[in-house]
């Protein structure tokens, strides 16, 4: 599974502009409320499944699209998302290799780089102790926590 090192999130929702450098393990994102830490993450919903989980308003009020672009491994992932002369929402998807030109690509090819397991934080909330527990040791094959916890 490759593993998204760098985010930029553009005129999605209410952020204009957000660079995060992600590092191994565990990242903190944290501020008051109201400065966009929800935003950022459903921004990575989107860049990995398009416009199936986009909000009703995806493009903050008064720019012409968004932009979210993530680096994974040595790739660069980008979706922009512009608003339609009808007022609906499409996206679009490039991979660009750190040295090389971008390529147009496919939501198939960006769920194939990304890998089989995704966590929407949100949901992971609202998980109980034993699911929060079942979805962790997903992230975790070849573990014995049985073994661990003797």
């Amino acid at each position: 599974m490759t593993r998204l090192t760098e985010l930029q999130v553009e005129n999605y929702k209410r952020i204009i502009f957000v660079e995060l450098k992600l590092r191994p393990g565990l990242t903190e994102i944290s501020g008051p409320n109201g400065a966009g830490k929800s935003s950022a993450l459903d921004a990575v919903s989107v860049w990995l499944d398009g416009m199936a989980v986009a909000p009703t308003e995806p493009i903050r009020k008064g720019a012409e699209r968004a932009r979210i672009r993530g680096r994974l491994g040595e790739m660069y992932v980008t979706r922009i998302i512009r608003r339609t002369k009808t007022g609906t929402f499409v996206s679009e998807i490039t991979f660009q290799p750190i040295e090389g030109k971008p390529y147009p690509a496919t939501q198939k090819q960006l769920s194939d780089l990304i890998g089989e397991h995704r966590l929407d934080p949100l949901d992971f909330i609202a998980l109980d102790r034993r699911g929060k527990f079942a979805e962790f040791q997903a992230f975790v094959r070849g573990f014995d926590f049985a073994k661990a916890a003797r």
